[in-house]
């Protein structure tokens, strides 16, 4: 996990678990409770990562519908394919049940894109957000410890 203002970004580099839901929503209890649903967040993910199982999808869901979630995030999903497609689809479903899903993009470039009108001062701009996010991610898929 990484924050720059109101804006959050996490690194998935294994098959999301509720534990491993559990353990993001946890450390990130301090900046919900300071930006609300005004927090921003961003989640990149490893490419062919396994789909999440039925109960943490199910888990996703009531995250979601929580009142500390944030209100705008985005999940990239850089891979190509059916891994994609088919996560980018679980993702379009959640949409039309939950007004907060996430929404999902191909790479962080369009991500960022997606978020631009809620960057601001406190966040930064798409245009130094996008190499502090890539930095970020390398350092989190070469395993080293990154805040």
């Amino acid at each position: 996990l990484a924050a720059a203002g109101r804006f959050t970004v996490v690194s998935i580099n294994a098959r999301l678990t509720v534990a491993a839901l559990d353990a993001i929503w946890g450390s990130t209890v301090e900046h919900r409770r300071r930006y609300g649903k005004e927090a921003i967040s961003m989640t990149v993910t490893r490419p062919n990562v396994a789909v999440p199982d039925d109960a943490a999808r199910a888990h996703v869901k009531t995250l979601n519908l929580r009142d500390d979630a944030a209100a705008t995030s985005v999940v990239v999903l850089d891979g190509g394919g059916f891994w994609a497609a088919g996560l980018r689809g679980w993702l379009a479903g959640m949409s039309l049940v939950s007004p907060r899903a996430s929404r999902a993009a191909a790479t962080i470039k369009e991500g960022l894109e997606k978020l631009a009108h809620h960057l601001d001062a406190d966040t930064g701009t798409a245009a130094t957000l996008e190499p502090w996010i890539e930095r970020f991610r390398s350092r989190h898929l070469d395993g080293q410890s990154v805040r």
